[in-house]
Formats: C-alpha cells, sequence, structure tokens
C-alpha cells in the first residue's frame, strides 16, 4: 500500500532553506508524454514504463536519501506503482548492504502533479516551466 504525502508537506519540504534537493530528498516524476507543462523544481523525470532501467542508478544514488517522494498526473496509478517497485529495490539494497531499517521513506504525492499545479502554480519556487494553456 502507498504513504501519501500531502501537497502542503512537501511544499514545506522544498521551501526548508536547510533542506537541499538530491541529498535530504528527492521528488521522481514518472509521467512521460505528459510531463509538458509544469514541474516540481529539482525533481527528476524518469518515465514509469522506463523505470526498472534506472533503478540501479537510483540505488546507487540516492539510496541514502531520507525522503523520497515519487508522483505522476495523478498519482493514482503510475506513480504508486513505482513507489511500490521503488521501496522493494530499496529494501533488497539495504538487506544486501546490512542496513536495517530502509533509511528512504518512499512516498507518494497525493493527487499528483494535477493537484500540486492547481495550488501552487503561481510559485516559481514550487512549480517551474509552467504552461498554462496545457492545463486549461
Amino acid at each position: 500500500m502507498a504513504e501519501y504525502i500531502e501537497p502542503e508537506e512537501l511544499a514545506a519540504l522544498l521551501q526548508d532553506p536547510t533542506k537541499k534537493a538530491k541529498q535530504d530528498y528527492l521528488v521522481i516524476d514518472v509521467r512521460s508524454d505528459d510531463y509538458p507543462g509544469g514541474h516540481i523544481p529539482n525533481g527528476v523525470n524518469i518515465p514509469a514504463g522506463q523505470f526498472r532501467d534506472y533503478t540501479n542508478y537510483l540505488l546507487t544514488n540516492y539510496a541514502q536519501v531520507p525522503v523520497i517522494v515519487v508522483h505522476c498526473a495523478l498519482s493514482q496509478v503510475r506513480g504508486p506503482k513505482v513507489a511500490r517497485i521503488l521501496r522493494e529495490a530499496l529494501a533488497s539494497h539495504n538487506a544486501a548492504q546490512g542496513l536495517t531499517p530502509a533509511p528512504s521513506q518512499v512516498r507518494v504525492l497525493r493527487g499528483g502533479i494535477t493537484r500540486w499545479i492547481y495550488h501552487y502554480h503561481n510559485n516559481p519556487a514550487l512549480v517551474t516551466d509552467y504552461q498554462p494553456d496545457l492545463w486549461q
């Protein structure tokens, strides 16, 4: 079952001056053709269909990041599925490294980028590359 993070909680994390993207938190956007139009700053775009190809890269570079947030358009199918795959990969990786419990906390952004854009489209600190015509 997916563990969710509310948009307000993620927004607070992104705006916390003591936190650094890709070190204290990582946002993974798993959209593909629907990626254009707005993004969460400093996020990584890995389309859900290609995610398994990047699992080793993510484990090598981000296994120690304490909060990993995955999202798609609505975070109903792709986001939760990728979060589950990543959670399982992290558990295996950490077991092999003798680390327990898993240092990473994989969560799904509730409402996905659609809810995020609705709330934060006017805030350039929380949305980059916003194209309003794609959201109307």
